[in-house]
């Protein structure tokens, strides 16, 4: 059985606080190399990752579960079997970061 994920609820937490967001979907296995961006706010909705934070242990995101990346933290991730659907939410004055990734 999979998590309930009220995204209306996210969209007016996120518009509330003044934060960019998108909502996105990754195939099956997807590997996101070590990277930093701007602060991020990352919910997942279906599927799952594997993410690891500069510092920390990997863990799995499931759906229901978020996560928050500081702005220039270093970290990396490996999509799940089933993919991985996501909402993600950014501040504005860090521009559209979540699609930037740099070493």
């Amino acid at each position: 059985m999979s998590a309930r994920i009220d995204t209306e609820q996210y969209e007016q937490e996120f518009t509330n606080q003044g934060l960019i967001f998108e909502y996105g979907e990754d195939g099956p296995n997807k590997i996101y190399t070590p990277h930093r961006h701007g602060w991020t706010k990352l919910v997942t909705r279906a599927g799952s990752i594997t993410m690891k934070l500069e510092g920390g242990e990997p863990f799995e995101q499931r759906a229901g579960d978020v996560c928050e990346v500081g702005s220039g933290q270093l970290h990396e991730a490996v999509v799940g079997p089933d993919g991985w659907k996501w909402l993600a939410a950014w501040k504005p004055e860090e521009g559209d970061t979540f699609n930037v990734h740099e070493s």
